[in-house]
C-alpha cells in the first residue's frame, strides 16, 4: 500500500502528504476548525471526481475521510485544508452534514487515513537514507559562503541544571502558557506541542534550551527547508535557518499525528552542510532550476 505520508510519486507529493497530517493535526487542536475543505488543484491531469469534489466541506469525524482524505490516488495533488464554520459561510461553501451517498473517489490501493495513529511510526531515531539529493544535487552554496539571508542573532537563555530546569527554560520560550503553538512556515504550518519538548534537551551537555529563542526564526524565516528520507520509509522536514555570526540552526519536523517539531540542532555554518540533504522544498534565492 502507497504511503501517504512516505513514497510517493514527486517531491511536491511528499510536501502534499505532510501538509495534509499537519492540518488534520493542527486543526484538532482548534476548536472553530471542526470541518475540513477538499481542495483539488484542477490540473491538467487531475482526476475528472477529484475536480467535482473540489470545495467539498464535511465535519473533521466524518467517516468519508477515512477512505478519502488526500492524496488518494497516484499523483494525486489534492489537499485538506481546515476550516471553521464562518470561514466556510463567507466563502460561500455549504457544509455537508451527512456524507451518506457521497460516492468514494480514492484510488484502491489509497483508501485510508494517514491521520489514524496506526499509520504513524515509532522509530524516531531511524537515520535517514544515504542516496538522496543534496544542496550540491541543486546547485547550492556551501553556507559558509552565504552573507545574505541572514536572521539576527537571538539571545542565548541560561542553561537549566537539571533536565527539568532545561526541559522548563524552552518550554517558556516557545509556549509560555500554552499546550500547543501552530507556527506558520513558507511551506505549510508546524505544531510545536510541549509532550514533544523533553526530547529536545535529552543531551544535557549541548545545552539546548539556550537556543530556544533560535526556532521561531528559523521555521518562519529559514534559509532552506528539505524533506528527508528517513530509513523506516518516514519523511521529515529539515528547516535550515541562517544567523549572523556564522550561526546556523537545524529544526526538523516529523509526520507522527501532524508535521510536530521534533527536534532542534544550533550549528556552525560548516557543520551545518551535513543538514542539507532530501529534496529542497523552499530556498530562498533559490527559483528551482
Amino acid at each position: 500500500m502507497p504511503k501517504k505520508s512516505g513514497v510517493l510519486s514527486s517531491p511536491s507529493a511528499f510536501l502534499i502528504a505532510n501538509a495534509n497530517a499537519s492540518c488534520l493535526k493542527s486543526a484538532n487542536a482548534l476548536p472553530l476548525s471542526v470541518y475540513r475543505r477538499y481542495i483539488c488543484q484542477k490540473l491538467p491531469f487531475s482526476r475528472p471526481t477529484h475536480i467535482a469534489t473540489h470545495n467539498l466541506v464535511l465535519h473533521k469525524d466524518d467517516p468519508w475521510w477515512n477512505i478519502n482524505t488526500p492524496p488518494n490516488d497516484w499523483n494525486c495533488q489534492c489537499e485538506l485544508l481546515a476550516i471553521g464554520k464562518g470561514e466556510a459561510e463567507r466563502r460561500g461553501l455549504t457544509i455537508i452534514e451527512n456524507s451518506a451517498g457521497l460516492p468514494d473517489i480514492a484510488g484502491k490501493d489509497w483508501r485510508y487515513n494517514p491521520a489514524d495513529p496506526k499509520q504513524g511510526f515509532d522509530n524516531n531515531s531511524a537515520p535517514p537514507i544515504e542516496r538522496q539529493p543534496d544542496y550540491k544535487s541543486v546547485g547550492r552554496p556551501d553556507l559558509r559562503e552565504v552573507t545574505e539571508y541572514r536572521n539576527p542573532a537571538p539571545e542565548l537563555l541560561e542553561p537549566g541544571e537539571t533536565k527539568e530546569e532545561a526541559v522548563a527554560i524552552i518550554s517558556k520560550a516557545l509556549l509560555g502558557d500554552k499546550d500547543e503553538l501552530l507556527v506558520k512556515t513558507p511551506v505549510g504550518k508546524e505544531l510545536i506541542v510541549r509532550s514533544k519538548l523533553p526530547h529536545m534537551v535529552d543531551k544535557p551537555l549541548d545545552q539546548r534550551e539556550r537556543f530556544a529563542n533560535y526556532v521561531l526564526p528559523t521555521l518562519q524565516n529559514p534559509y532552506e527547508v528539505y524533506v528527508t528520507q528517513h530509513a523506516d520509509g518516514s519523511r521529515r522536514r529539515r528547516y535550515i535557518g541562517l544567523f549572523e555570526g556564522g550561526k546556523s540552526f537545524l529544526a526538523v519536523t516529523m509526520l507522527r499525528d501532524g508535521n510536530i517539531l521534533w527536534n532542534i540542532i544550533p550549528s556552525k555554518d560548516g557543520r551545518a552542510n551535513k543538514f542539507r540533504k532530501g529534496w529542497l522544498i523552499y530556498g530562498q534565492g533559490y527559483d528551482g532550476k
